[in-house]
Order: C-alpha cells, then structure tokens, then sequence
C-alpha cells in the first residue's frame, strides 16, 4: 500500500487544519485499480469508470478496451449508424489499438506486459475479440474494406467477402439485389471462426 502525506483543510472554512498536523491518506495500488478496472469491465458493464481505474494503473490495453466498449455501447444507444458514426469510429479505432497493445509484447514490443507500458501480453482470443468487434464497427459505418482486412486477420473469410462484395455493391447502386445480400453478414458465426482460429 501507498502513503501519501497531505494537508487537510477545513472546507466549509477554507482554513488550513486548526492543529497544523499532516495526516496520512490511503490511495490504491496498479494492481488494485487493475483489478478493480477488470471487476467493473467485466462483472458491471460500467465501462467509463473501468476506463478511469486501468488508466490510473497505467494499463493501456485495459483503457483501450474499456474505452472501445464504452464508445461501442454509446454508438449502440444512439440507434442509427449516422447518429452514432463518430462513437463507431472511435470504438474501431480503440479495439484496433487494444489488438496492437496487447500483442506487442508477444512480438517484442516495447511495454513489456502487465498492461503497463502499452501491452498486456494477452491471449490470441482476446486480440481476435478485438478485431472482430472493431470489424463489426467498420461495417456499421459502411467501411466495408476495412472491415473486410480485419476479418482476414482473424482467418473469417466468408465474412471478409461479405464485406468485399458489399463495397462492390456501394459503388453499384443499381443492383439492389447484390447491395441486399452484402449486407447480411452473420456476426455469431464470425465469432465464432476467431475463437476457432485463436486456438491454433
């Protein structure tokens, strides 16, 4: 535990503690605010406050994953893609950054684990989880290639077709039958490919 010194005042005065004293306040430790991040991302869905605690820990892959859902879920509320098109922007951009952050370890990237330089040293799941959901953001604001090149990070290639047939059929807007069929994409089975693909 960490002990800082601080000087207590009086604040319906504004007048400095009457006994001159210092006294001592707790605060929390990294791996405390680390796992209080994770509890909050996790079990309560609160996913703003969990980005607060993992940057006080100084776990960046945890804030960017925080941050995405955050994003994600706020986009989600506002209903329509155009509505929502800056959150779904930022939210792609953060899980794309988490799949970075949390590789870069594996790959000898500086940060070296624990979250706290930029890396967590996470599992291939979890950087899949990442690349899937920031494809589904990509998609949503009509991004079709960047969508597609996500999906074939994660081996999902009937769905990166999906996606590649969809721009295909936004630059044709003739053929509403080809536009109609691009835009259908099964998102639980593209999940389901990356956590087949992560435990290879």
């Amino acid at each position: 535990m960490t002990v800082i010194m601080v000087h207590v005042t009086n604040l319906t005065s504004g007048v400095a503690n009457p006994t001159g004293r210092a006294r001592f306040a707790e605060t929390s430790t990294v791996e405390e605010w680390r796992a209080r991040g994770a509890s909050l991302l996790s079990t309560h869905r609160n996913f703003e406050a969990a980005a607060t605690c993992f940057r006080n820990a100084g776990d960046v892959a945890g804030w960017l994953s925080a941050t995405a859902e955050a994003r994600r879920a706020r986009a989600n509320a506002a209903g329509s893609a155009s509505a929502a098109a800056d959150d779904l922007d930022a939210a792609a951009r953060c899980y794309l950054m988490h799949a970075a952050a949390v590789d870069a370890p594996a790959n000898g990237g500086a940060g070296g684990g624990g979250g706290g330089g930029g890396g967590s040293g996470g599992s291939a799941a979890e950087i899949c989880g990442a690349l899937v959901k920031a494809a589904h953001c990509l998609h949503r604001l009509r991004r079709y290639a960047d969508a597609a090149a996500a999906l074939e990070l994660v081996g999902c290639r009937s769905a990166a077709a999906a996606c590649h047939l969809a721009a295909a059929a936004a630059a044709n807007v003739d053929d509403a039958e080809e536009k109609k069929a691009a835009g259908s994409i099964d998102w639980t089975e593209v999940q389901r490919v990356a956590r087949v693909a992560a435990t290879r």
